[in-house]
């Protein structure tokens, strides 16, 4: 009979546990809950210990009757380092040393003070010979030991410790085994992107913002009438608070035809407040693209807490143009009918964390004390002779510290008369500060001066380079920040990849695509028009790009 445990994620605003089997393939969950993290709790996914949030998880866990000895922790935090790296092809047991070994190359930081752990994305040729992809991952030791201490604080063991990306991929690589699928879990403040082509990953990235800006802003319009948060989000569960499309022209659906002015407004702020969540989205899907010769995703699924937002999942559609929709289904698991309608996605990483959990528990110091402890014995014998030998160590030390001490006094008053020699390069120092300052004013007065439309004759010549040959521009405007073409093409997957290679011009941050129609003209020719609007991207963003570029020639 399988183990049971408990497995919780504390989020900024929330947290959730699930009572669940340990380590098999298809736990069965036997209990879960959820409540509202007291504020100052977690900073960046470190756990502080107060002595509300142990109150409010004892009283959870006794009244949901999960009673269990073990608990397993999945978290999310930008304190974690991760690296891919290419390493030989070795057994199981040999990876983490493997990796452990050569761990100061990946990263150029004090490893003492992290614990490692992996992930195998999959495998790759080199040289004809076939190695491993991983992921490296580097958690910070009081990271862990933050949940270690929330662990005993509330009577339970540590059984492990694993990363949130890595959970979800153990729940949805079923759900993937065909064709190139993306599943985005959408939480609180920040969203974890894994892109899986026929079960393995390819690409995973985490984007810095979530679902909470759509929740704010539903809290802040008087409209809604859902002044706190819990009451936005069960609003944002129930009923569609955001427009389909980012666009002022979308197909409104016949419920919204009705609807008044102020509140298609108030739907469009909520609509505005998640482009950023989007705009990040997109460009990791334009990342994958751009590094395997133009394969494109092709279904994306939304889990996590933006899964319950209505109204999402067509707005990712109409924004990214891939069909999106939440993930109420998984491959080889049976979870649905444990929550009540079927609503399990904001769970989904406290069920993945149990399935094959990375296993860390943040030892690691504990191990380097015993193995210190184990290198000698106490005899009293031993003990005598390094006593005597110490004090003749000691005389010889005090005289030759003396001696030292002399020789840095004469140094010190050297090094005294030589600055008083070298006053007069203040002056010198205190002209470069000002010159300093003056060219840094005259080159802000240019950049305030600065606009792409300066640049509209290479806008203009990328556009001719990547635009299909039979695209047809009817109209063309542009303004300090956009450029919006009246379009016309033969059929919508000539549309479809007009757009997408207008999202991959070096100058355009983003593309909404408004008002398409799909006619027949007077020869009995198809056309398909639709109008874009490329916004661009800030001077600030143009000029880092092209600095990163300098760098990596």
């Amino acid at each position: 009979m399988a183990e049971k445990v408990l497995s919780i994620e504390i989020g900024m605003h929330t947290t959730r546990i699930c009572m669940t089997d340990y380590k098999v393939k298809n736990p069965k969950v036997y209990a879960h809950a959820k409540f509202p993290t007291p504020k100052g709790s977690v900073v960046d996914g470190e756990i502080q210990v107060t002595e509300e949030l142990v109150a409010t998880l004892k009283s959870t866990l006794s009244a949901n009757h999960m009673n269990c000895k073990r608990v397993v922790f999945t978290v999310a935090s930008s304190k974690i380092a991760n690296r891919e790296v290419i390493i030989p092809k070795a057994k199981p047991k040999q990876i983490a040393s493997l990796i452990e070994n050569n761990a100061s190359d990946y990263f150029p930081i004090d490893l003492s003070q992290y614990e490692l752990g992996h992930i195998i994305l999959g495998t790759v040729q080199e040289n004809t010979i076939e190695k491993y992809k991983a992921l490296v991952l580097a958690f910070p030791l009081s990271l862990i030991e933050s949940y270690r201490n929330i662990a005993q604080a509330i009577g339970k063991q540590l059984a492990a410790f694993d990363y949130s990306g890595h959970s979800i991929y153990q729940m949805v690589k079923n759900e993937c085994e065909e064709g190139i699928q993306m599943v985005v879990k959408i939480d609180e403040n920040s969203s974890i992107v894994t892109i899986l082509k026929e079960k393995t990953i390819v690409l995973q990235r985490n984007v810095a913002y979530g679902i909470n800006d759509a929740l704010e802003t539903i809290m802040e319009t008087p409209v809604f009438g859902a002044p706190t948060y819990d009451e936005a989000v069960e609003l944002s569960t129930r009923k569609t608070c955001t427009r389909l499309s980012f666009g002022g022209k979308q197909l409104i659906e016949a419920e919204e035809e009705e609807e008044d002015a102020q509140l298609l407004a108030a739907k469009q702020t909520v609509a505005n407040s998640m482009k950023m969540l989007i705009s990040g989205i997109g460009r990791i899907m334009d990342y994958h693209a751009s590094r395997n010769n133009g394969e494109s995703v092709e279904r994306v699924y939304i889990t996590g807490m933006g899964s319950n937002f209505s109204g999402l999942s067509k707005l990712l559609t109409n924004e990214l143009g891939v069909k999106t929709k939440s993930l109420i289904h998984l491959e080889g698991f049976n979870v649905e009918k444990a929550f009540k309608d079927g609503m399990f996605g904001e769970y989904i990483a406290c069920i993945g964390a149990v399935v094959a959990p990375l296993g860390l528990v943040g030892d690691k110091k504990d191990k380097d004390s015993k193995a210190k402890k184990s290198g000698g014995n106490d005899y009293t014998a031993v003990a005598m002779l390094l006593l005597i030998g110490g004090t003749l160590i000691a005389f010889a030390l005090v005289a030759v510290s003396y001696l030292n001490y002399m020789q840095a006094e004469q140094e010190y008053n050297s090094n005294v008369r030589r600055m008083n020699e070298l006053v007069d390069i203040r002056s010198i120092h205190a002209n470069y500060v000002v010159t300093q300052d003056a060219y840094t004013q005259v080159k802000n007065l240019y950049a305030v001066t600065e606009n792409h439309n300066e640049d509209m004759l290479q806008f203009i010549a990328e556009l001719e380079e990547k635009m299909p040959a039979n695209i047809r521009v009817k109209t063309f405007g542009a303004t300090l920040d956009n450029v919006t073409m009246n379009i016309e093409v033969d059929t919508k997957e000539e549309m479809a990849n007009a757009v997408q290679e207008l999202r991959n011009m070096r100058s355009v941050d983003s593309v909404t695509v408004m008002g398409v129609s799909d006619d027949i003209d007077e020869s009995d020719n198809r056309v398909v028009t639709f109008t874009v609007s490329c916004i661009y991207k800030s001077m600030e963003q143009m000029a880092l790009e092209e600095a990163l570029l300098e760098e990596n020639k």
